[in-house]
């Protein structure tokens, strides 16, 4: 046989093989199942046929709907966080905390605009000092342990930035832009 003829044999083959399994996938599942009749121990020929058609099983019936909780209280009101772990992870307005911090840092730095940590690496400020007795003082300290301050030289230089934050009045009340 030529290679021209077997290559044609080839694709014609392909063909029709990719046509049965097109027709086979788009013609969905089969929604019975043909299961064999038990084999008997007299083995007679009327022992083998088939059993009628089982059809497929039900689903489960889906589960009961969910009981909406009710929203933890942290969420909106920082007087009622267990803890400052709580406050940090929970408190809705934390992230408008972060972003003053950040504000009010690149409003002090004194050469340039400082970078901050990324989206992927959490963002700024997203340590915080765990000594805070917040619920006292309503004073929280996030932390920036890898922010960038331009020096006079016109080099990056790591700094660590100590924000103070009044949950009260929701301000900044103070700024420690300390080198490392």
């Amino acid at each position: 046989m030529s290679k021209v003829i077997r290559a044609f044999l080839v694709a014609i083959i392909g063909f029709f093989g990719t046509f049965a399994a097109l027709i086979y996938f788009f013609s969905g599942p089969s929604t019975t199942s043909y299961v064999p009749a038990p084999v008997s121990a007299d083995d007679s020929p009327s022992s083998h046929e088939p059993s009628a058609i089982n059809p497929v099983p039900d689903p489960p019936p889906p589960p009961p709907p969910k009981v909406d909780s009710p929203p933890d209280p942290c969420i909106q009101n920082w007087k009622s966080c267990p803890s400052l772990d709580a406050l940090i992870d929970k408190y809705d307005k934390i992230i408008d905390a972060r972003l003053q911090c950040r504000d009010e840092a690149n409003h002090r730095a004194k050469y340039g605009d400082p970078k901050w940590p990324g989206f992927w690496d959490g963002g700024p400020f997203r340590r915080y000092s765990t000594t805070d007795n917040f619920k006292k003082t309503a004073i929280i300290h996030l932390v920036e342990t890898d922010g960038q301050f331009q020096n006079e030289f016109g080099a990056m230089a790591h700094m660590e930035v100590i924000c103070t934050y009044n949950l009260q009045s929701s301000t900044v009340t103070d700024i420690q832009i300390l080198q490392k």
